[in-house]
């Protein structure tokens, strides 16, 4: 993940995007960065074409609601769904 909030990196660090059911926020969890909360419900857009690393990586864009910075998220295929409808809330 990279997030344009101020002070973070301008490119990805991994981590973990942490998902509890019926909280109104994600949490992402590096160990080079502090904690981060992500307010759920927001949109999800196709980001840069050079965040695509290969075919099995997929690289989208996510705006939470309100006015506060987007969030881009790399994940693997396999879970990009299931990833995207938790940030959605559907």
């Amino acid at each position: 993940m990279r997030s344009e909030r101020p002070g973070w990196p301008a490119t990805y660090t991994a981590g973990s995007l942490l998902l509890t059911p019926g909280s109104p926020t994600a949490a992402f969890e590096s160990r080079h960065r502090p904690h981060l909360e992500i307010p759920l419900g927001g949109e999800v857009h196709d980001p840069e074409p050079e965040a695509w690393y290969d075919q099995d990586w997929a690289a989208k864009a996510y705006q939470p609601p309100g006015d506060g910075p987007a969030v881009h998220l790399n994940v693997h295929s396999r879970y990009l769904g299931i990833v995207l409808l938790a940030l959605r809330k559907i």
